[in-house]
């Protein structure tokens, strides 16, 4: 897991019990004093007695875990400690009074979920493994279900048992860097062979170091449309049991029904009308990634396509609206798709599920190719690099959604 400020400055502390060491480390994140961030400490601590006796573990340096991964229940941002502020928020209080209930009431089922009986080998490995890997990898997959459960229960979005397995594997396997770097590859070495297969003659370069990689071809102007990353997703699309007739290209921000159809319908999209930050292909190799994965090395208790299909059940949108500490009410109704795709977590640069990072991460190995450096993945990163430099489109939509028939790309 991530070694950050927080987890050195634990490590550090080693003159009383490791419990005390953690208290200590929680009044140093307290920038001012009030009875709300007492509060929240307070709730802190009783947080961590609970996923200590949840965990069941007596090892000391294994019950470090539980206090390393609580910092994964407070994503922060770009710029701010998600641990510290809530400590330090105004709603800090407020929200780990509300996390201390959720993993109270839900206690037995937490137990049940850590030691498989709600869940495949795939989603959760027990803490007590001797494989330190598998314990450090199941404490993290743990936190961030325990984290992904909560925000659905105050989101109020139903979540029926059968469905609980994949929908935690999948957000837990977007939090997966290895899994990122293996599918990258893979879709890299299928754009190569799409481009051949297409005729579409890449360009050989050599980079600083003497190395030579292929790469999208030049053109009279920088930004034509090869249709190499399109084309293969299309095509990708079609071959993976997806909508056979149809892809959109999202124009501007849709109604939750409207998208949820595009979603029930297998339908994939282009999120055009996206930032430049969040990009228009993420949630395409989102779809990528996923159903590889799937394939090569199965994480799910059905195809990744009707997995997909089930998020636009209109039974998966919540009530009410979330309430976070570093920011005001999220409004209803948030999805699941939300809380595993469009998660706004861009200040953890391994959380796949959070659009802006995969769209940042590709850039800037373009970034890098530009300079002459090196590049894995150099088509992909190229695409992604075009089209953020691409200049905007002023071009009125008068449509939110544009469906478009599947049609040769060449």
């Amino acid at each position: 897991m991530p070694k950050g400020e927080n987890s050195s400055a634990l490590e550090q502390q080693s003159s009383s019990s490791l419990f005390e060491q953690f208290e200590t480390y929680l009044q140093g994140t307290i920038k001012k004093t009030s009875a709300s961030a007492t509060e929240a400490v307070s709730n802190l601590m009783e947080i961590a007695k609970e996923l200590l006796e949840i965990a069941d573990i007596q090892d000391p340096e294994k019950q470090k875990l539980i206090f390393h991964g609580m910092l994964l229940l407070f994503p922060g941002s770009e710029k701010n400690d998600g641990f510290a502020d809530v400590v330090n928020g105004e709603r800090g209080k407020e929200y780990t009074r509300d996390l201390l209930a959720f993993i109270r009431d839900q206690k037995d089922f937490l137990i049940g979920l850590k030691s498989h009986t709600y869940s495949r080998k795939s989603l959760c490995y027990h803490f007590n493994a001797e494989d330190d890997e598998k314990a450090e990898q199941g404490m993290v997959n743990f936190m961030n279900s325990t984290f992904d459960l909560f925000v659905m229960h105050k989101a109020q979005i139903p979540i029926e048992n059968s469905n609980i397995h994949d929908i935690l594997a999948t957000s837990n396997l977007l939090r997966n860097e290895k899994v990122f770097k293996r599918q990258m590859d893979n879709l890299e070495k299928s754009l190569v062979n799409y481009a051949k297969d297409k005729n579409i003659v890449l360009k050989e370069i050599t980079l600083n170091s003497g190395k030579k990689i292929l790469t999208l071809p030049d053109d009279a102007s920088p930004y034509a449309k090869k249709k190499v990353l399109s084309g293969f997703l299309y095509q990708w699309a079609k071959d993976n049991n997806f909508n056979q007739t149809q892809y959109a290209k999202i124009n501007r921000f849709l109604k939750t029904d409207q998208f949820l159809s595009l979603l029930n319908s297998k339908t994939i999209f282009k999120d055009a009308g996206a930032g430049a930050g969040h990009g228009p292909w993420a949630h395409v190799l989102q779809l990528f990634i996923l159903t590889e994965e799937n394939k090569s090395k199965p994480f799910l208790t059905q195809s990744f396509d009707n997995f997909y299909a089930s998020l636009g059940n209109p039974a998966c949108k919540g009530t009410k609206s979330f309430l976070n500490w570093k920011s005001s009410l999220a409004p209803p109704p948030l999805t699941r798709w939300d809380i595993m795709f469009d998660r706004e977590n861009a200040g953890n640069k391994k959380d796949f599920g959070t659009p802006e990072v995969i769209t940042t991460r590709l850039y800037r190995d373009g970034e890098l190719l530009q300079k002459g450096k090196t590049s894995r993945w150099p088509i992909l990163s190229t695409t992604f690099y075009r089209q953020k430099k691409k200049p905007k489109n002023d071009k009125v939509v008068t449509e939110d959604v544009t469906l478009r028939k599947y049609q040769s790309h060449s």
